[in-house]
C-alpha cells in the first residue's frame, strides 16, 4: 500500500478510540499489517536493492535516489495531510487523527531503519512485516492506484457511517 493509503486507514482506525491515544495509535500501527495482507500495488523505487533473501534487501542512497526520496516524502506528506482534511470535523481530535496516520505509516519507515541497522527488535518486525505482506502484488499502477482509491473511499464511507450509528446508539449526556 502507499503511505497515503496507510495514513488514511490509520486515521480512520484511531477515530474509534477517542481519548485513548495509546490504544488508538497501537490499533493504527496494527492496521498497517492488516492492509499489507491485502493484495495491492506499491509505488516502485529505483533505489531499492532486491535480494533473493528479502531480509537482505536494501535502499541504496545515491545522488540518483533523490527522486525516490522526493516521491516517498510526498507520499508521506499526503498520508498526514489527507487524513487531517478528511477527518476535519470538530468531533475528531487533531492529535488522535494525526497520530493514527503517523503510526499506521510508521512500519514502512522502520523498514528503512532496519535496512541500515539490522538489529533487534527491527529484525523481528521486518520478518513479521515481510511474512504478513500479500504474496500477490499488483504491478501495474493503472490497476493498483484505482484499487487503493476504492479502498480509501470505502474506508472513509464505512468509518463515517459507523460513527453516525454510534451517535444514535450513544445516550445523550
Amino acid at each position: 500500500m502507499t503511505l497515503t493509503t496507510h495514513g488514511i486507514l490509520g486515521a480512520a482506525t484511531a477515530s474509534f478510540f477517542p481519548g485513548f491515544y495509546p490504544l488508538a495509535w497501537a490499533a493504527s500501527f496494527l492496521s498497517h499489517f492488516f492492509a499489507d495482507a491485502i493484495p495491492h500495488w506499491d509505488s516502485q523505487t529505483q533505489s531499492a536493492k532486491k535480494n533473493l533473501n528479502p531480509l537482505a534487501n536494501d535502499f541504496i542512497i545515491t545522488r540518483e535516489s533523490l527522486g525516490d526520496m522526493i516521491k516517498i516524502g510526498l507520499d508521506f506528506g499526503l498520508g498526514l495531510v489527507l487524513p487531517r482534511l478528511i477527518f476535519s470535523l470538530p468531533e475528531y481530535d487533531l492529535w488522535l487523527i494525526l497520530g493514527g496516520a503517523f503510526f499506521a505509516i510508521l512500519p514502512d519507515p522502520l523498514q528503512f531503519v532496519y535496512w541500515k541497522i539490522r538489529r533487534e527488535p527491527l529484525t523481528s518486525l521486518q520478518r513479521f512485516h515481510l511474512g504478513i505482506h500479500a504474496k500477490i502484488r499488483i504491478k501495474d499502477w493503472r490497476i493498483g492506484a484505482p484499487i487503493q482509491i476504492i479502498i480509501i473511499a470505502f474506508t472513509v464511507f464505512i468509518t463515517f457511517q459507523i460513527h453516525e450509528v454510534l451517535k444514535i446508539l450513544t445516550p445523550l449526556s
